[in-house]
This record gives C-alpha cells, sequence and structure tokens, in this order.
C-alpha cells in the first residue's frame, strides 16, 4: 500500500460512489484522548518520572510491553476510585470532533471498537460518551481488594502484553465476530503490529507524534482532530 500523509478532508461537490471499512479499532491513550492513562495514575501517587519513562520506551517499542506492565502497576499501586478519576479525565482531553467523527462512522453503519492497553473500568466512561456499546471496548482488567486497594490484573489478556492487539483482533476473526475489511488508528507501535491481520493500519500523531509509528504506519495523520480520518476510512471507489 502506498503511504501517505493525511491534512484535512477533500470535500467534493459531485456524487460519487464510496466504499467504506466496516470495522475500525481505535487505541484510546493519545488517541481519542488527549492522556496516558498510565501517566496520569502515576501523578496520582507521586511517581511520575519514574513511569513515564517507561511509558515511554514501551510506547516508541524500545521495550517490550510485556516487560513494563506489571512493574508499573506493582510501583503505583493503584486503588479502584483512580480509575474513576481517569475515565473522566479521558472524557475531558477528548480529541477534537471525536464525538461527531465516531457518531457519523457509526451512523452509515459501520463498527467502531476501542482497543487499548489500558484498563476497562476507566475506558468505559469514555465508550459511553462515545456511545460505543461497552461489548466493543477491549482492554486490560484489574482486579481490587474490598477495600479498594490494588490486587493485580488478568493476566490471561493478550493487551497485556506485546502483539496482544493483533491476538485480540485474530481472535475476533476467528470466532466469526467481525467480517469484512478492518482499519486500526492509534499512536504507539502496537497498532503497526496488527499489520497482517488489518487492511488498512492509521499512525494518529494529533498528541504525540511518533517518528517509528509515521514510517511503520500505512498513513498518518498528523491533525489534532480527527476530522481527516473520514476521507480516509470511506473511500472512493
Amino acid at each position: 500500500m502506498v503511504k501517505r500523509e493525511a491534512d484535512g478532508v477533500n470535500q467534493e461537490e459531485e456524487k460519487k460512489e464510496y466504499r467504506m471499512f466496516d470495522h475500525v479499532f481505535f487505541d484510546v491513550v493519545s488517541c481519542l484522548a488527549g492522556i496516558e492513562g498510565i501517566d496520569e495514575l502515576a501523578r496520582l501517587h507521586n511517581c511520575t518520572e519514574e513511569i513515564g519513562q517507561f511509558t515511554q520506551a514501551a510506547m516508541n517499542g524500545e521495550v517490550e510491553l510485556e516487560d513494563v506492565f506489571e512493574k508499573r502497576l506493582d510501583i503505583i499501586n493503584p486503588r479502584i476510585e483512580d480509575l474513576e478519576i481517569i475515565g473522566q479525565k479521558y472524557i475531558e482531553t477528548v480529541t477534537h470532533h471525536a464525538p461527531e467523527v465516531i457518531g457519523f462512522l457509526q451512523g452509515i453503519g459501520m463498527n467502531v471498537w476501542l482497543i487499548s492497553g489500558g484498563y476497562d473500568e476507566a475506558i468505559f466512561p469514555l465508550a459511553d460518551y462515545l456511545q460505543i456499546p461497552r461489548v466493543r471496548v477491549m482492554a486490560n482488567h484489574l482486579y481490587f481488594n474490598t477495600d479498594g486497594t490494588y490486587l493485580g490484573f488478568d493476566k490471561t489478556n493478550p493487551l497485556c502484553r506485546q502483539f496482544g492487539k493483533k491476538e485480540c483482533i485474530a481472535r475476533l476473526k476467528e470466532a466469526g465476530i467481525i467480517q469484512g475489511t478492518t482499519a486500526i488508528v492509534g499512536d504507539g507501535i502496537s497498532e503497526a503490529e496488527t499489520k497482517g491481520i488489518i487492511d488498512l493500519c492509521i499512525g494518529f500523531g494529533g498528541h504525540v507524534a511518533r517518528e517509528k509509528v509515521r514510517t511503520t504506519a500505512d498513513i498518518f495523520v498528523r491533525d489534532k482532530t480527527l476530522v481527516p480520518l473520514v476521507s480516509i476510512l470511506i473511500q472512493k471507489v
């Protein structure tokens, strides 16, 4: 596929026939929302610098996700109420025009999914805000004691390790849950890892532009809005 960079939506007055993707998977952190959830958790527990170094290394593909996933949580030692705070921050920092674009895509029949290495209880509020069914949210699950203290995470979830997004989407295909053409949108290297089972990988640099993502994605969007995705996901025949 030929690479190109998208700077805006082409508006054409004449009527043409279009073909759209059947499914689109959106990353959450630094894609649909302008923050990294794990870094916000670290800020709540005063360990920002240490956790930030782990996060950047993982997002840039310098270390494998499984090497830092558990370590970060053990350092932060989050409480269950922290996830409510992060969920609200996702909504407060939602990417420009995300509600409108996602609403439009779903309105024309495209299946929109959220797929993230973040935590489901923090992402559900954003999904509700964007009117994406919770059954289409794929994320890690944390366990807490009855007093709200951190207990652990679901280690069987593919999203806590490298190539997890690719594995999750492959499972959906094998189960016949998704059929047809697929695209994925995100800011990190984990989206590029889905190549081979995804038809189109879109790098999003609206919040953080990573050079490795720019060079590996099929298309790279620099805009701070999701509007350019409309002309990418709905293509003229």
